[in-house]
């Protein structure tokens, strides 16, 4: 073979090496972004005698298709209640962020349900902060079943504020819209306990999940063919060279779940 060859064949080898190394790096990024979607009816028999029912009754009382997020926000010290100070407008301000979340389709909590109250046969209109602000008692706003106890705790140590998405959300651990609801509520109340439950955040922690058994099932595949390789070779030369095939089909196999 002519130097000219060989030295193609270099060029050749060093920019194979390159691309297959490039494409593994992007694989690798890519892989932390695979989209999960799914709900209940694709683990069930479409004639399951669950599904009937439930879309039966969305039907007739025109609920939303997807089960709402619920965001609990607790307050540690007892004068910091959401009755108290300028809590109830910090509610409203968390509220309408909420309602600019990309994917949230409607919110419900303190900050924007309006009721009808009476004080001295004046009928008052507005939400809580409005009653209050027009000199409502605690006592009257506690004993509205429209607040407690769906959206207030008996003694408004706790409140609970639901936003439903039209669609299922394509969910990751970091931008999921439960972390973002979380990560706002902590900013207006800081000092207070907050959660998150509903079908997103399962989803979030499933998906959190799986990654892990996927990167344990990976290594322990990887570490399984290397040392059947080594059983059948000598030296250390060709392992490097298969373990980086394997590790790099692998990765791409990856980025490519990501679409």
């Amino acid at each position: 073979m002519t130097p000219a060859k060989t030295l193609i064949l270099k060029l050749l080898s060093l920019f194979v090496i390159l691309l297959v190394t490039s494409l593994s790096v992007w694989s690798a990024k890519r892989a932390l972004h695979i989209p999960m979607t799914y709900s209940a009816d694709q683990f069930l028999p479409q004639g399951h005698p669950l599904i009937k029912p439930d879309r039966a009754n969305k039907k007739l009382f025109q609920l939303a298709k997807y089960s709402p997020e619920i965001l609990v926000i607790s307050q540690v010290r007892v004068t910091q209640n959401f009755l108290k100070g300028d809590n109830l407008r910090k509610l409203q301000s968390l509220t309408k962020e909420l309602e600019t979340l990309s994917g949230v389709d409607q919110v419900i909590g303190l900050g924007n349900v309006e009721t009808a109250m009476t004080r001295n046969k004046e009928l008052i209109f507005g939400t809580v902060a409005d009653l209050k602000e027009a000199g409502l008692s605690r006592e009257r706003i506690l004993a509205n079943p429209l607040f407690v106890p769906n959206l207030l705790s008996t003694d408004a140590m706790n409140t609970a504020i639901l936003f439903i998405m039209p669609r299922e959300n394509n969910v990751n651990s970091q931008h999921h819209v439960g972390a973002q609801a979380t990560r706002l509520a902590q900013k207006y109340f800081p000092d207070s306990k907050v959660r998150i439950g509903g079908p997103d955040v399962i989803r979030s922690e499933l998906l959190s999940q799986l990654s892990r058994e996927i990167v344990i099932f990976l290594g322990l595949s990887l570490l399984a063919a290397l040392l059947v390789l080594k059983s059948m070779f000598r030296g250390w030369g060709l392992m490097w060279q298969v373990s980086f095939i394997l590790a790099s089909s692998n990765l791409i196999s990856l980025g490519v779940m990501s679409f």
